[in-house]
């Protein structure tokens, strides 16, 4: 063998060598045990998943909603709308919160199709009015759904339907959060 080829032979070789080792020992290294100093906490984090809260703002109003929820995209706008929001969360069954903000011209809620169609069939719908931050907040719920629950607010000329649904009801204090969740944290903009 030539003493150029040897040479070029041990500049390939070495480096790689050296590279191989130097691998074993970082992994040695980080697989090997070490000491640390855990404080106690005074107060255990809340829990992530139902906990945590993530913050939306749109045209019209800012609101949080709890991080079980997946945001997705929103139906197309129809006449009237002026931004639609839309979650989900697989849990299975899933459920699923569509907030509608439509134009509302008189500022009545009761001039609301959405609001005046559940008002007048009771046999399906029963209204319960709760007070959020100081506003009364009207809320639909259906009787014939897992759970399903419509709330509305108005505003000036506008009015946000906030919908809760779900098939089924083994979630219903998680699913009930998550509504009042966003109910306490909406601001109109």
């Amino acid at each position: 063998m030539s003493r150029r080829r040897l040479l070029k032979t041990l500049l390939i070789i070495v480096p790689l060598v050296s590279l191989i080792v130097a691998g074993v020992l970082v992994a040695k290294a980080a697989n090997s045990p070490s000491e640390g100093v855990v404080q106690a906490s005074k107060s255990l984090p809340a829990k992530q998943d139902s906990e945590s809260v993530l913050t939306v703002r749109g045209k019209t109003a800012s609101f949080q909603y709890l991080s079980v929820l997946h945001q997705t995209k929103a139906d197309a706008l129809s006449a009237g709308d002026v931004e639609k929001f839309s979650f989900v969360n697989p849990a299975v069954p899933p459920w699923d919160l569509d907030i509608q903000v439509r134009k509302l011209p008189s500022g009545q809620l009761a001039d609301d199709g959405s609001y005046n169609l559940r008002l007048h069939h009771p046999e399906q719908y029963t209204e319960q009015k709760t007070t959020i931050n100081g506003a009364l907040i009207p809320i639909m719920s259906d009787k014939t759904a897992g759970f399903g629950k419509v709330a509305f607010l108005t505003h000036g000329g506008l009015v946000a339907e906030i919908a809760m649904t779900s098939s089924g009801t083994s979630q219903t204090d998680q699913i009930q959060a998550s509504l009042l969740k966003v109910l306490q944290t909406w601001h109109w903009l």
